[in-house]
């Protein structure tokens, strides 16, 4: 880099340091024992950077994390964040503070973010002011506040390394420009697995831009072979997610995925924690707080504004096509039909009059979807216009809009209210990415904004590069004022800050226990921190997946089943900490009174206590015998669904709801069968065992006599460790003669009782 851009790039850097600090100063004073917002996915991703820097990543033990224990395969249930580790692991090793770590990452992510995004402004303007603009907006976009408890959301820097690796390859033809792209592509992969695919899409996009249309084959085979170099590591890293979580069963549903996508509303919300913005908040939801500022927008139209009035605009009309007419029938069409659709959503019904006629809409859906084909018609148009040039403008501009479709997931919705019917779902673009690979795998649509808040500086840089004057004061001035105003959309001025965990510093007690469980067990995070220190295994666990045994594991220690604890402690034995006797009595009497628990020397406001293993862990049975034919299944409650309880298909299910009064399932054999177990497959749905289950059999549907009977917990505990994808509920007995089997189901808690799959089985 030549020596007039390194000393740009270094006082371009340390102006957004500057601003980082000032705009972090609620975070400064704290840095090695607090987290900005809340302590809660930021004390996991600090967990996450303590393994990466402790362990060898890749290797067969790094990914077995140090939690859910007696699970494995735990580094998978969610992001690995190696991307960050070249920021957090050095100061680990020096430090040992992974929550130092964390909040350097974080507040490193805003300058570097700038940086990135300065580069590639230039790059595209060749104008510095404009490009400081651009970067500015990009790493203090409002989005990024909502994110701040996502460290891997927020360090977004080698997306515009991405794309600026791509334009200077074009422009130079240089092989050390593909490197970058490979390095920030692998890096990107590496630091969030959502912008992995999210970044995929746009690079694709850009591909077809800027070199498959314009026919610059000459370009794309290189290009091609890097990507596909670049994505091999990242290819197998992705493998052994995939075979754990097939392992596992883990997926998202559609219904999970369109509840973190965005609604079109939310660019109209806010974070809350915004000083200027963050009243408006016309929908808070989860993920959907895209509210892009005032100055952002303001520059974006202003500048086309101006840039448009400078360049003559009637010799401009004048030279129009008729492909150009068409092009901006079919933009008023969109604004017309989106104005439309916002009256309805903020009025209800609209009605009037037009030329004599009368006009009712009641739906936003119409012009919801008749805006959606209008912009897709209209990108169609300018992607096959004749610009073999293929200008960055347009096309950044058009995929800001895109990005943000793609942010509404696979059902859009407005105001909270689906507005494309299952008949217009084909043109949903989202419902597109889900038929690719790793996509159905993402929950959050909602974060393709970061992409798009991408674009739009890109595009605010570019306009507004167009349209500064050449006059140094005007243009500092201009810029300046800008910069205040960019600043200000993000500002928080009283954002909380929240001590990183319950317990801290707390001396590993004498004892060779290698597993700790922390009470109450709503404390998972606190228990992991804790279990880190002291270099052992952690029966609590909090993750973006949850391990299929934990919820048997946490009724078993609501109900104070002794049985529980032994099954933790064989194998390894067990310390069990519990936080505030004093206020935990119960809990304390619960551990003290296990057999042979020894009490040992606690930390101030904790108890400590070691288990020793007493016997190995005693596994499932497997399931035996012959399945029975089923004729049919009747319930209490929604018996007209209890079929899907032996259709063969784990998604579906037969439910009683919350298990707060007796319900029974019955199964009607067709003929007299010897039976001598019954297998219930819970499948994905891990929680909806039953509490206490009676098991009976009957000849003549009258006279029944009870086979089996008990709570089932640690049945499930057991299950979610042998076979977690399926969950076998395995329970046996002696044969008996019986044409039907009935399941009462007579305890008492909030989950439901569900059976995904029943087998009754003889001998």
């Amino acid at each position: 880099m030549p020596s007039d851009s390194l000393r740009r790039s270094i006082i371009v850097f340390c102006a957004y340091v500057a601003i980082t600090l000032a705009w972090g100063h609620f975070l400064i004073g704290s840095l090695p024992t607090h987290f900005a917002h809340d302590s809660g996915d930021p004390l996991l991703n600090s967990w996450i950077m303590w393994w990466n820097a402790t362990t060898i990543p890749f290797s067969p033990g790094w990914w077995n994390a140090p939690a859910f224990y007696p699970a494995t395969g735990v580094t998978a249930f969610t992001e690995s964040l190696l991307g960050l580790a070249p920021i957090a692991t050095p100061i680990i090793w020096i430090t040992g503070n992974p929550v130092l770590a964390h909040n350097v990452a974080l507040l490193a992510s805003f300058p570097l973010a700038g940086l990135a995004g300065f580069w590639l402004c230039r790059e595209l303007t060749a104008n510095s002011g404009a490009s400081f603009i651009g970067g500015l907006a990009f790493a203090f976009a409002p989005y990024r506040v909502a994110q701040l408890p996502h460290v891997q959301v927020l360090q977004v820097c080698w997306l515009p390394l991405t794309l600026l690796a791509l334009h200077r390859f074009l422009r130079t033809g240089k092989r050390a420009d593909l490197v970058l792209f490979g390095t920030a592509w692998i890096l990107n992969g590496l630091s969030n697995g959502y912008y992995l695919l999210f970044l995929g899409v746009l690079v694709g996009l850009w591909i077809v831009w800027f070199v498959i249309v314009p026919r610059r084959w000459t370009d794309l085979a290189p290009i091609a072979a890097a990507w596909f170099i670049a994505s091999l590591p990242l290819a197998l890293m992705l493998w052994q997610y995939h075979l754990i979580h097939a392992r596992y069963g883990f997926e998202r549903y559609v219904d999970e995925i369109a509840y973190f996508s965005a609604d079109v509303a939310a660019l109209s919300t806010a974070a809350t924690d915004l000083s200027l913005w963050g009243w408006v908040s016309r929908l808070q939801r989860a993920e959907g707080q895209l509210f892009p500022g005032f100055w952002l927008p303001a520059i974006v139209i202003g500048s086309a504004c101006v840039a448009l009035s400078l360049g003559s605009v009637r010799p401009a009309l004048a030279r129009m096509r008729w492909i150009g007419g068409i092009r901006l029938l079919l933009a008023i069409i969109a604004s017309a039909e989106l104005l439309v659709a916002a009256m309805i959503g903020l009025a209800g019904r609209w009605r009037g009059t037009l030329a004599g006629m009368r006009i009712s809409v009641s739906s936003v859906e119409q012009p919801l979807v008749i805006a959606l084909i209008a912009f897709m018609v209209l990108v169609a148009i300018r992607a096959a216009g004749s610009d073999r040039r293929r200008t960055p403008l347009p096309f950044y501009v058009l995929a800001a809009v895109l990005m943000w479709i793609l942010t509404l997931g696979p059902v859009p919705r407005f105001f909270g209210r689906p507005f494309v019917s299952e008949s217009w779902s084909v043109l949903v673009p989202y419902t597109w990415l889900l038929a690719l690979p790793g996509f159905d795998s993402l929950r959050a649509p909602a974060r393709f904004w970061m992409m798009a808040a991408l674009c739009l500086s890109i595009g605010a840089s570019m306009l507004l590069a167009r349209v500064l004057p050449s006059a140094r004061w005007w243009r500092y001035g201009i810029v300046s004022l800008l910069a205040a105003g960019i600043i200000s959309d993000s500002w928080t001025s009283a954002l909380p800050v929240v001590r990183a965990s319950r317990i801290l510093n707390c001396p590993k007690p004498g004892g060779s226990a290698r597993a700790l469980l922390l009470l109450p067990f709503g404390a998972p995070l606190a228990g992991m921190d804790l279990a880190a220190q002291w270099g052992v295994n952690a029966v609590n666990g909090y993750s973006g997946y949850m391990a299929p045994h934990y919820e048997s594991l946490a009724y078993g220690i609501d109900a104070r089943d002794h049985g529980t604890l032994s099954d933790l402690a064989a194998d390894r034995g067990l310390f069990v900490a519990v936080a505030n006797p004093d206020k935990e009595r119960t809990l304390d009497r619960f551990v003290r009174s296990h057999p042979g628990a020894t009490p040992l020397r606690g930390c101030e406001g904790t108890a400590l206590f070691v288990i020793p293993p007493q016997a190995p862990l005693s596994r499932n049975e497997r399931p035996f015998g012959t399945a029975l034919p089923i004729v049919s299944l009747t319930a209490d409650v929604a018996s007209d669904v209890a079929g899907w309880a032996i259709d063969g298909d784990l998604a579906t299910r037969w439910h009683s709801g919350e298990q707060v009064q007796d319900h029974f399932l019955q199964a009607d054999l067709g003929v007299e069968r010897s039976v001598s177990g019954v297998v219930f497959e819970l499948g994905p749905s891990p929680t909806d065992f039953p509490r206490f289950l009676h098991v009976k059999v009957s000849v003549d549907g009258s006279s029944w006599t009870e086979v089996w009977a008990g709570p089932t917990h640690r049945i499930a505990f057991r299950a979610g460790l042998s076979d977690p994808k399926r969950m076998p509920l395995v329970l046996s007995f002696v044969p008996a003669r019986a044409r039907y089997v009935r399941f009462d189901q007579t305890g008492r808690d909030q989950e439901y009782w569900s059976v995904p799959e029943l087998r009754i089985l003889t001998r």
